[in-house]
């Protein structure tokens, strides 16, 4: 590892120890944060995410990966509970994929216990 970081400017290796250290700003303009509100969010977003999201109570937060109905993978997202709502952050280039899914015509719930169908929306 240590032969790895010879070929590393030291530029970067200074402004990673020091952001490691003390307080900085990250570039993250390559990130969507997606607002997913609703009753089901939770159980709505289960059903592609690689972990279990079941246990998200206010203040959680997790890392996991996006999946395709078929299982396979998007995106990685990261996402925080807060109040009546997640949000969620995963790369521009997949976030279409959420907006899809959660806009009126694009399905996003699932089915519940009698074909009912609990919205979630994607903003």
């Amino acid at each position: 590892m240590s032969e790895l970081l010879n070929h590393v400017d030291p530029a970067v290796v200074a402004e990673f120890d020091r952001l490691r250290e003390d307080c900085g700003i990250v570039e993250m303009s390559d990130l969507s944060l997606i607002f997913l509100t609703g009753e089901d969010r939770k159980g709505w977003l289960q059903g592609q995410a690689t972990n279990n999201l079941r246990s998200m109570d206010h203040g959680a937060s997790s890392a996991f990966c996006l999946c395709e109905p078929t299982g396979q993978i998007v995106s990685v997202c990261d996402l925080w509970s807060v109040n009546d709502r997640f949000l969620l952050t995963t790369s521009h280039k997949h976030a279409h994929r959420l907006y899809a899914a959660g806009s009126p015509n694009g399905g996003a719930g699932r089915r519940g216990g009698g074909g009912r169908f609990d919205p979630v929306q994607v903003d």
